[in-house]
């Protein structure tokens, strides 16, 4: 009776344990004995009175003055910062690790990469929204007949975006990371359609034979393009059935000298008989 009654108190304990509040860590502020509210000069002067009590050359060979200097030292690094401490305050650490953490992708290849691609993009933009508007304001007025200037120059804005995706072309495939190959690709792409660009506007203004043979390279190109699609699959069929006459040779290689087994017994069967 006595142990069960014991053991159910100890269960109680253990209920009433687990169902109180936990006490709440200790803040960077706590570390420094220190309040929110306390300013710069206050943290420097509060970790140096910590640091001289609670150095190991001061305090011994003590653990928890070890710990009171690392957490002294933790709570300063980040207080004394004003950014850190800002985030800090709104956030906690666990917004201080978030920082850490894009800080460091940011400084990695991906993130240098990241950082070219959004400035590129950006300017890109800036760069692409007037051509384009001027482009659609010409056309516009050319075809309301407001102006009669040639199709060559109203689509002066189209001849200066392909000079600069020309440009930015090349730098991107003259990279290390890209193959003579598909820079050669690409290349014969942009001068098919700059081709189709130019015989289009050259039959705008009645110099061209047909909008047929103007529009021919882009005819070209979509060829070339499905052939390119169509190669990997052709070499891929082939590989398949390369495969399939060495497995059905290697199959037969194995089940040739069973059958001979097989035969030369039977042929003793019937010797013996």
């Amino acid at each position: 009776m006595s142990a069960t009654a014991s053991a159910g108190q100890g269960q109680g304990q253990q209920g009433q344990g687990r169902g109180q509040p936990q006490p709440p860590a200790q803040s960077l502020y706590d570390a420094l004995e220190l309040t929110p509210a306390a300013t710069q000069e206050e943290i420097q002067r509060a970790y140096k009175r910590l640091a001289l009590r609670y150095h190991p050359d001061k305090a011994g060979p003590s653990e928890s003055a070890a710990e009171k200097f690392k957490a002294a030292a933790h709570a300063y690094h980040i207080l004394n910062d004003p950014e850190r401490r800002e985030i800090y305050d709104r956030y906690g650490e666990d917004g201080l690790v978030m920082m850490e953490q894009l800080r460091n992708f940011m400084q990695s290849d991906q993130g240098t990469l990241l950082q070219g691609t959004l400035a590129a993009g950006c300017a890109g933009f800036v760069i692409l929204l007037p051509l384009l508007t001027s482009l659609l304001a010409l056309v516009g007025a050319r075809l309301d007949g407001s102006l009669c200037s040639s199709w060559g120059a109203v689509l002066t804005p189209l001849w200066v975006l392909d000079c600069m995706l020309l440009l930015g072309g090349c730098c991107f495939l003259l990279g290390p990371d890209s193959s003579a190959a598909n820079a050669g690709w690409q290349l014969l792409c942009f001068v098919l359609v700059l081709v189709a660009q130019v015989l289009t506007a050259a039959k705008l203004d009645g110099k061209g034979t047909s909008f047929t043979a103007a529009l021919s390279p882009l005819l070209l190109l979509g060829v070339l393009r499905m052939l390119a699609a169509v190669a990997p699959l052709a070499r891929e069929r082939k590989w398949s059935a390369r495969m399939a006459a060495h497995l059905r040779a290697s199959v037969g290689a194995c089940v040739a000298p069973h059958r001979g087994n097989a035969a030369s017994g039977v042929q003793q069967q019937a010797g013996l008989r």
